[in-house]
């Protein structure tokens, strides 16, 4: 789970040399892990989690590796991947 800049920058230290798929599999829809899955039962807080946890989270991760995945294509063309469920 990437939905802070300290965790992008653990996850880009983790990663050495070129990158040539990075796979976006982290998903959330309700922070309680009730299953409570209605946007219309979310607060502003849980609300700013799922959005933290599914979109931004994922951007700024792929913002953080964008040069090892250049770097790698130059060899074949990288990939980004987002995978989602019910989201």
């Amino acid at each position: 789970e990437v939905s802070t800049q300290e965790a992008v920058k653990s996850t880009e230290d983790f990663c050495q040399g070129s990158l040539q798929l990075l796979v976006h599999n982290a998903g959330l829809m309700h922070p309680s892990g009730r299953g409570e899955n209605s946007v219309t039962r979310l607060d502003m807080e849980s609300f700013s989690k799922v959005l933290a946890t599914n979109v931004i989270g994922p951007a700024l991760l792929t913002k953080a590796l964008y040069p090892r995945l250049r770097a790698a294509a130059q060899e074949e063309p990288s990939k980004v991947v987002a995978v989602g469920a019910g989201v």
